[in-house]
């Protein structure tokens, strides 16, 4: 069956899909439409056909869905980011709920009361306090920006309006400020500057190189992070973990500032203080939207109150976003992180905090996890919140610990749906689900689950 055609169709937009794609059907079959919205009559092009499903191109939008808006960047449809600007938000959030719910319900067995109403973004636009921005020679000149859709090529980006207004500020004036230094940033190819914003406002910048840049190159890179307003840079040489300051200065265990909560006051020191304070380490990883990572450890945190005084897992705790506020109300918590800087971060915060009750434990949490498991350890509550990839290898060793309930944090429905699967024949089962919009304007989602044994 050809795939592209040349010939129009007619369709009838019906509802949403994953991926930040809209659903028609014609002649039988599924077709998938990028950049459409329920309710639209469009013309359409085939790019791609199946025996059951196709895909297809907008090529003319014949009468517009209320759901319709005005996209808000210049540059949508060409940089592959966002997929949704086109739809308002309260639609957007719509079409994840009812794609996630779909996806969700089938594979897991759930009724879709089960599936909650989601966590929304209390801002539709800037809200990302960071960014990761590919750097490519151009024909004249240096280009910083996004890749193209399925391609590895740059589209040179000045504003970007899901970043902070302090991240576009930088953005604005990056090519510009590396210009003068064209040729030596192709010898050391340089391939992608990563800027965080911590919660004072202050931005702090990673250069990646591929080679090794030359002294000079060094000292013309940290003048120009300073001219931008920029903390110190920092860089990193091919694939090595480890961060260098560009200034030759030891890194000096540089920690990024950031806030947690406000969380009601729960007994443990001060009642008035329920803003906790969380350090991350240089390059350290830290959820992009402050606003809904809020309202996750919000309901984490209101989730646990019944568990007050009892004990607590935390798997894959990076510096302490779900540990500290699990320690306001746990008599204790054991926290487990593969990453060394990360626990050595974490001791730090909890005691900045005063938090005595945490135990940080460093290493791979399927054997930690056994360990404690034959040591008699027996948490009341786990939470995980693991990478992509999911948790699997560590389910069963969770499950033997048998703890009474479980919350799971996911970044990927896919391997979400996989471990909610396992953990069902491990004895659980599925309280509550519900999406976080963690990505505003784009298709990707967070998700919380909640699970009783």
């Amino acid at each position: 069956m050809n795939d592209a055609t040349t010939d129009t169709i007619t369709l009838d937009i019906e509802s949403f899909a994953d991926k930040g794609v809209a659903v028609a059907r014609l002649d039988g079959r599924v077709v998938f439409v990028p950049f459409a919205a329920p309710g639209d009559k469009i013309l359409a092009r085939y790019t791609k056909q199946k025996r059951s499903y196709a895909q297809a191109s907008l090529v003319e939008l014949l009468v517009p869905s209320p759901l319709r808006t005005q996209p808000s960047c210049d540059y949508y449809g060409r940089c592959g980011g966002c997929s949704w600007q086109h739809l308002s938000y309260q639609a957007q959030l719509r079409g994840k709920a009812e794609s996630f719910a779909g996806f969700c319900a089938t594979r897991l067995g759930i009724d879709k009361k089960t599936i909650l109403a989601p966590i929304a973004s209390p801002c539709e636009y800037g809200y990302r306090n960071r960014v990761a921005l590919g750097v490519a020679p151009g024909k004249n000149a240096i280009v910083v920006g996004f890749k193209l859709p399925r391609s590895r090529e740059l589209i040179s980006i000045k504003r970007c309006p899901v970043l902070t207004e302090e991240l576009n500020a930088v953005l604005e004036k990056l090519e510009t400020a590396l210009n003068p230094h064209s040729t030596a940033i192709r010898e050391a190819m340089l391939s992608t500057i990563k800027l965080q914003q911590d919660a004072t406002g202050a931005i702090w910048p990673v250069f990646e190189f591929q080679r090794r840049p030359a002294n000079m190159l060094l000292h013309a890179m940290s003048a120009t992070a300073a001219e931008l307003g920029l903390s110190p840079l920092y860089i990193r040489v091919g694939k090595a973990h480890r961060l260098i300051r560009a200034d030759g200065k030891d890194t000096g265990g540089a920690r990024m500032p950031f806030t947690l909560g406000p969380f009601p006051a729960s007994g443990h020191g001060d009642e008035d203080a329920n803003e906790l304070k969380m350090g991350v380490p240089m390059g350290g990883f830290v959820q992009a939207n402050s606003g809904v990572n809020r309202g996750l450890a919000q309901a984490v945190y209101t989730d646990i109150s019944r568990f007050s005084g009892r004990e607590v897992l935390d798997l894959y705790c990076g510096s302490g976003n779900f540990t500290l506020p699990l320690a306001l109300q746990a008599k204790g918590v054991t926290a487990v992180e593969l990453a060394r800087e990360s626990i050595q971060t974490l001791k730090e915060n909890a005691q900045t905090n005063g938090l005595a009750n945490i135990r940080a434990l460093c290493g791979q949490a399927e054997r930690l996890c056994t360990e404690l498991s034959s040591q008699g350890y027996s948490p009341d509550y786990c939470l995980i919140d693991p990478p992509r990839s999911g948790a699997a290898e560590v389910l069963h060793a969770v499950a033997k610990m048998k703890p009474e309930r479980i919350a799971y944090v996911s970044c990927a429905p896919p391997t979400l749906v996989r471990d909610l699967q396992q953990l069902s024949q491990e004895g659980y089962s599925i309280e509550s689900l519900r999406i976080a919009d963690m990505f505003p304007q784009t298709a990707h989602v967070e998700a919380l689950a909640f699970l009783t044994r």
